[in-house]
């Protein structure tokens, strides 16, 4: 059980995680369809607004719920959560 939670507690597992949604943009750009940029214009710029919110909803969440342990563990990836949300919002930008 321990090997499990320092796995699922690693920086790299949550990056991962946060790198899923970029993995089927990838793929649509790299299809040779004419519209591709198009079609990874809106799910680009809905996520980095999706990891944007849920950003900035931690704080709240960490005083609502004091007691709790999941928002202290998001609180702990909060930075990881920014960082995704803008690169998400710079791949819109660009696309």
């Amino acid at each position: 059980m321990s090997t499990l939670k320092s796995i699922w507690n690693h920086p790299y597992t949550f990056w991962a995680l946060l790198s899923l949604p970029a993995i089927p943009m990838i793929l649509g750009l790299t299809s040779g369809d004419p519209d591709a940029v198009g079609n990874v214009l809106h799910p680009s710029g809905e996520f980095a607004a999706r990891f944007m919110i849920i950003t900035m909803m931690i704080t709240p969440l960490m005083m609502l719920f004091r007691n709790s342990s999941w928002p202290r563990w998001l609180m702990k990836r909060r930075r990881h959560l920014g960082v995704a949300a803008f690169f998400y919002a710079l791949a819109h930008t660009v696309c």
